[in-house]
C-alpha cells in the first residue's frame, strides 16, 4: 500500500527488505549516487535487523532522514525509542489518511531536531 501510495503521488521509491538493505541503500543514495533522501518509511519488523536497530545504525552514522516508523506494536518500547531517531510512529494497520499524518509528523520532527542542533 504505501509503495504504490507514494509512486502515484510521484515520488521515487527504493525498497528495502531487511534492515541490512536499508542501511546499504542509504549509503548507496546518498554517497554513490549523491542524491537526498527525502524520507524513510521503515517497518519495524525487518528481519535480520529490525527498523528500529537499523535507524540506530544510520543515525550513529550521522544520518539524520525524516522517517516514519511502521509497527504493529503497542508497546512503549517502539513509542518511545522511535523519536530518538527522527521517527514518528505509524501503526499498522495502515490507511492512507495516517499515513499523510505520519509523513507530516516525521518532517516536522526533523525540522525541530535540525533547529535545536543548530542552536
Amino acid at each position: 500500500i504505501l509503495t504504490q501510495t507514494f509512486r502515484e503521488s510521484g515520488r521515487e521509491v527504493i525498497v528495502a527488505r531487511t534492515g541490512r538493505q536499508l542501511i546499504d541503500a542509504v549509503y548507496d543514495v546518498s554517497f554513490k549516487l549523491e542524491r537526498t533522501i527525502d524520507l524513510l518509511v521503515v517497518d519495524e519488523e525487518l528481519p535480520v535487523m529490525s527498523g528500529l536497530v537499523a535507524l540506530e545504525v544510520l543515525r550513529d552514522q550521522g544520518f539524520h532522514i525524516p522517517t516514519v516508523l511502521v509497527t504493529a506494536r503497542s508497546d512503549a518500547r517502539v513509542t518511545l525509542r522511535a523519536p530518538r531517531y527522527g521517527a514518528s510512529v505509524l501503526r499498522k494497520p495502515v490507511h492512507p489518511v495516517s499515513v499523510r499524518e505520519a509523513v507530516l509528523a516525521a518532517l516536522s520532527l526533523h525540522r525541530s531536531f535540525s533547529s535545536s542542533s543548530e542552536a
